[in-house]
């Protein structure tokens, strides 16, 4: 037994060793509770759920009386904005509407995503929560259905994208995660493929009249994604999958 000790001990050092050691899993999980920090940490795989402000006033920017915050597992929550802000119907109905559900499908993952990896920008009773249901961000509606046929093309765009990440190149080296904002855009002038609007900078927002004409003109979702969140060829946005 007295033999022994040395290797007990030796093992107890090593196990404590072990113990110390920093979590490998601890950076993929959820900050539940401290609102002072972001909820999410990873850019590189999205968070597994997200915590929406429920108003149920949809198309009111200005809603921001919270009934209740809802967790929502992230994959289902971007399935179900994207049957409001690019519904699958646009794939059988208009040219090149396929590339742009898949542009969509890219915009509206990574702006979730992005919001969740900040500190949270919203609080009520205490609890933070990182979107809104409602136009303020991005309309999460679960009441809105489609056709199965359209519900397929939804289905198929966010699951053919998940692992793509929207970045763009920084002046002097390297590259950010990428906030992609976007809007309805009903300006005739700014229709062309990669236009932009008057009051808007070029490059930080995709407009989905013009997303469409890059669309119909054989653009596929990546370019859109490229054409719509380059300021400037310093700055150019890339679509990457990690490895």
């Amino acid at each position: 037994m007295t033999r022994l000790l040395p290797i007990i001990a030796a093992l107890i050092a090593v196990s404590l060793l072990i113990a110390s050691l920093p979590d490998p899993a601890a950076g993929a999980s959820v900050n539940k509770t401290d609102c002072s920090k972001p909820y999410w940490k990873s850019r590189k795989t999205p968070p597994p759920t997200i915590r929406v402000g429920i108003t149920g006033r949809h198309d009111d920017v200005s809603a921001t009386k919270v009934k209740r915050i809802k967790t929502v597992h992230f994959k289902k929550y971007v399935k179900t904005v994207m049957r409001v802000e690019f519904p699958g119907w646009i794939a059988h109905k208009r040219k090149g509407g396929a590339a742009y559900i898949t542009a969509g499908a890219m915009a509206a993952k990574q702006y979730a995503w992005y919001w969740t990896t900040q500190k949270p920008r919203y609080k009520v009773d205490g609890k933070c929560f990182d979107v809104y249901d409602n136009v303020r961000d991005q309309v999460y509606k679960p009441a809105k259905k489609q056709s199965v046929k359209a519900e397929v093309v939804t289905v198929k765009a966010v699951e053919r994208t998940w692992k793509r990440i929207i970045r763009r190149k920084k002046v002097g080296g390297g590259s950010e995660f990428v906030l992609p904002f976007y809007l309805h855009n009903g300006s005739k002038a700014a229709g062309a493929c990669g236009g932009t609007p008057p009051g808007y900078k070029r490059g930080y927002r995709m407009f989905r009249s013009n997303a469409l004409t890059c669309a119909k003109n054989g653009k596929g979702g990546n370019e859109i994604i490229v054409k719509s969140y380059t300021p400037k060829p310093a700055r150019k946005a890339f679509v990457t999958v990690p490895g």
